[in-house]
């Protein structure tokens, strides 16, 4: 009988939520049949996952898979060493949640400008300001130079931090050994406000990451640097100076587990190169903060902060207990700021990077992070607007008040998969970390081009997956905006725009004959830097100098590449709009959909989809009936390119009939064959000049075609 409805016996007590007797429990090996037998005799093994960034995982995982996983009982050969509570709970203010400080980069290159953006930025809900400073390009080609704030004079870094309180607002100084050199500015700016010994953030310069960018390349000095910049902001302990940059190997196309060895190889070296100076050990850890950039594989990235706070945490302790130090850290004490990928931004399809940084930022937030800069979706062809900032910044402010990801500790934790993540991460950067160290550290692996080689091979699958559609890059290998152009936007200079188009002249490039620049020794490197700066030495001139080959020989080592994915196919797509600026017509596509429906329309779709990504005017009819047709309209729309899009049977006649109508048409178009070449008839192959299809390799197919159009490479 049921309950009477005024009955209220039973309010406010806690419902029986035990499912056990409707829901037994179902055993992994009982799954493992069920999915084999889904898989048809299959084994499970066959769902595995090879990911490009080093690790293998399997299709799922149980709680009983927990109990393997070394980092959650804290048993990983001290891998949570003086640890209160369990190593994977990063997040620095546990009790508080998830928190991390909102950061936003400001890089106009009028300080005038860019004090009016980080004025608006933090009225907008930034809590953290990064001025990107202007890096001239060396001289050799070795960087090509970034957007950022021209900074001429201590005058103009007191101009960009005049709106700000530095004693609210954390500031970041970004541009590797410039930010050392304008340190001092900082603090006098600070001082003047009445906030030095408020003031916090962090200098952008790390010493391994400056010389596996080319911007110095004596070893020697660039420890130098970074003992005499900890030494100049003694006085600001909220001033973090001592910098492990993970960017330059991710830049460069490395994968998940070589950005952790090599940031735990840069990290060990660096705490061995100050304190043999004469830095505190204490006092080095204090000053630690780690730059780790995050893209677009989720459940990765999320596994590779994880896994970066123990492994870290395990380099730190060991280093303290080798050298006779007493004091160790906990995971949650490595100060992680995250910075959105470079490497998977494009300029094709621009707004999704909005959706990248989006994807980004929240696994940057559940892995952890104490900081995070999502970059603006223009940043890699354009000054970002004001427009793209706000964007970038909101993104972080709905990922907290929207999504709330900032309610809960570490809420990674205890998920089997990301678990399962971070432990592979660990177990496959650990020992590549010690090969590393076995054999010299890491400057020594970079100087015999170990750490380059090994990074190439990352970077050439990488662009293989591309290549062969393996992995989409969305707007600019996929779906693509065929009508979309930025050729105007990239001749006028971003920091990431694609080799081969020239910038706008550096307002820095005048012949102006600056101070010269003095010798640095490995005695003082700061002092007469600043003497320089001070006394009006250019930043080109600075740049140079710390770049310059040590005397008697090379480089040390050789810079590591930066790097987009999307590069190679935006040159191509760039190569068709000069063409088009300098002729007045954009190549045309035209699609001959013929016979059967299901396969014309699935064919004619691809070959959008594909010929698309080079930026060719695509034409495309519902259908035609014939090849007379087909070829009439090619002449009609002026055709570079016809594309035949039907059956295999259909093309054994369509295509030698479509070939003779465009001869007798007097066209020189191209005959495109939407198929797989070994699987038609040897008239179809006779008459193709290409094919396109599932297996055909994207960039090679469309720069075969561009250049059958006789667009030039330097075009």
């Amino acid at each position: 009988m049921s309950q009477p409805l005024d009955d209220r016996s039973d309010i406010g007590k806690a419902p029986d939520l035990s499912f056990n007797d409707d829901f037994p429990t179902v055993s992994t090996e009982a799954w493992k049949k069920k999915i084999e037998a889904d898989l048809r005799g299959k084994p499970l093994e066959h769902l595995n996952w090879a990911s490009v960034d080093g690790v293998t995982l399997r299709p799922f995982y149980r709680e009983e898979d927990l109990e393997a996983f070394d980092h959650i009982a804290g048993m990983a050969d001290g891998l949570c060493l003086a640890s209160e509570r369990p190593a994977h709970v990063t997040a620095s203010h546990a009790s508080a949640g998830n928190a991390w400080a909102i950061r936003q980069d400001i890089a106009d290159s009028r300080p005038e400008e860019a004090a009016r953006r980080a004025e608006r930025a933090v009225a907008g809900g930034a809590e953290e300001i990064g001025l990107q400073l202007y890096s001239p390009p060396l001289p050799d080609h070795r960087s090509s130079g970034t957007n950022g704030i021209r900074i001429a004079s201590a005058d103009d870094i007191a101009t960009v931090l005049a709106p700000l309180d530095a004693a609210c607002t954390a500031i970041h100084l970004c541009g590797g050994p410039l930010a050392a050199v304008v340190v001092p500015d900082l603090l006098s700016c600070a001082r003047t406000q009445g906030t030095d010994e408020e003031i916090k953030g962090s200098v952008g310069f790390d010493p391994i990451g400056s010389l596996a960018t080319g911007h110095m390349a004596d070893p020697t000095l660039a420890f130098r640097l970074a003992v005499d910049t900890i030494e100049a902001s003694a006085d600001a302990s909220g001033l973090r100076t001592l910098m492990v940059d993970a960017r330059p190997y991710h830049d460069a196309g490395a994968s998940a587990v070589q950005e952790l060895a090599y940031t735990i190889a840069a990290l060990s070296e660096s705490l061995d190169q100050v304190t043999e100076r004469g830095v505190e050990l204490a006092e080095a850890i204090r000053r630690l903060h780690v730059a780790v950039p995050v893209d677009t594989s989720y459940f990765i990235e999320i596994g590779k902060l994880r896994a970066l706070r123990l492994l870290a945490t395990k380099v730190v302790n060991t280093f303290a207990k080798a050298s006779g130090n007493a004091s160790t850290v906990d995971p949650s004490d490595l100060h992680l700021q995250a910075h959105t990928s470079r490497r998977t931004q494009t300029v094709y399809g621009a707004h999704v990077n909005m959706l990248r940084g989006t994807t980004e930022g929240a696994a940057a937030v559940i892995g952890g992070c104490d900081v995070l800069t999502i970059a603006p979706f223009d940043e890699a062809f354009s000054q970002p607007s004001d427009f793209s900032a706000r964007l970038s910044r909101n993104t972080q402010l709905i990922l907290r008040h929207e999504s709330h990801l900032d309610q809960v500790a570490d809420p990674a934790a205890g998920s089997y998969y990301i678990e399962a993540v971070t432990d592979a991460l660990i177990n496959e950067a650990w020992p590549l970390f010690q090969s590393i160290e076995d054999n010299g550290g890491l400057l020594t692996a970079m100087a015999a081009g170990t750490v380059a080689a090994d990074i190439k091979e990352v970077r050439n699958e990488r662009r293989a997956r591309l290549n062969r559609r393996g992995h989409v890059l969305v707007g600019t290998t996929h779906y693509p905006d065929t009508a979309e152009d930025r050729l105007s936007d990239v001749n006028t200079r971003g920091p990431g725009i694609p080799d081969g188009i020239s910038p706008a002249p550096d307002a820095d490039q005048s012949d102006t004959d600056g101070t010269p620049i003095p010798a640095v020794s490995a005695a003082s490197v700061l002092s007469p830097l600043r003497e320089a700066w001070t006394d009006g030495g250019r930043l080109r001139d600075i740049v140079a100098s710390l770049a310059a080959p040590p005397a008697g020989g090379d480089p040390h080592v050789a810079a590591l590449p930066s790097v987009r994915l999307s590069r190679p196919f935006e040159r191509l797509r760039l190569r068709v709009e000069a063409y088009t600026d300098r002729t007045g017509r954009r190549p045309t596509a035209l699609l001959a959909p013929v016979g059967p429906a299901r396969y014309r329309s699935a064919r004619a779709t691809f070959a959008q989809n594909f010929l698309g990504v080079a930026g060719l005017r695509i034409v495309s009819p519902l259908s035609f009936d014939d090849a007379d047709a087909a070829a009439t309209a090619a002449v009609d729309e002026g055709a570079d390119v016809v594309v035949a899009c039907s059956s295999d049977e259909t093309y054994a006649e369509f295509v030698p009939d479509l070939r003779a109508a465009l001869d007798a048409a007097d066209s020189r178009a191209l005959l495109v064959v939407a198929g797989t070449r070994d699987d038609l008839d040897p008239a179809v192959r006779s008459n193709a000049d290409t094919f396109v299809h599932r297996r055909a390799p994207l960039l090679d197919t469309l720069e075969s075609v561009v250049q059958d159009l006789g667009i030039d490479p330097s075009a």
